[in-house]
């Protein structure tokens, strides 16, 4: 169990963004092979505040803000989890922190082919094929996202849970309003 990891089978260029790949192994020669089929891992993360189902991979991927960001700041990652519970990537979104700044994760949701969350005060979207980052809108006015829903011409409703506590309206362009 111990020589369980999280594998990345793409190299990228140094300081370019890299997605994690499923549990499995690295050997000496520096060749990942997945876990067997018949192996399930359970846990992995240190809470998951909101999970969201992909159904076009059948996969439930869920938001750990990592550890709090008054000990280490930008440790968000995103977990890709089986149907059944078990662990599919440990760290999907996060395996590197080139190209990423994601801290604190909360809520998420699916559209077209996007993954939303928000961190803090910041919404953000991935690409759900490969993980990317693709942009990052700062909520004027905000000071703690939490809850997301997202329409399918990308605009973003999305809870402030302190005050002021409101909804706002983000929309595919970066616009922010209150709801």
């Amino acid at each position: 169990i111990a020589a369980l990891t999280t594998c990345s089978y793409g190299f990228a260029a140094e300081g370019s963004f890299q997605a994690g790949g499923p549990l499995g192994t690295i050997n000496e020669s520096g060749v990942a092979t997945p876990m067997s089929s018949n192996v399930k891992v359970y846990g992995s993360f240190r809470f998951a505040e909101s999970c969201t189902f992909d159904p076009q991979r059948n996969l439930i991927l869920a938001m750990n803000p990592g550890i709090g960001n008054e000990l280490q700041e930008n440790d968000g990652y995103v977990s890709l989890i089986n149907p059944d519970g078990s662990v599919h990537t440990a760290k999907w979104i996060g395996a590197t922190r080139d190209g990423l700044t994601l801290h604190h994760p909360l809520g998420s949701a699916i559209s077209n082919g996007v993954l939303y969350t928000v961190d803090g005060i910041m919404l953000r979207s991935f690409d759900l094929a490969t993980g990317r980052p693709l942009n990052a809108f700062e909520v004027t006015g905000a000071s703690f996202l939490n809850g997301i829903g997202v329409t399918e011409d990308g605009t973003a409703y999305i809870s402030n849970t302190r005050p002021p506590e409101r909804i706002y309206k983000v929309t595919a362009d970066g616009d922010v309003s209150v709801f």
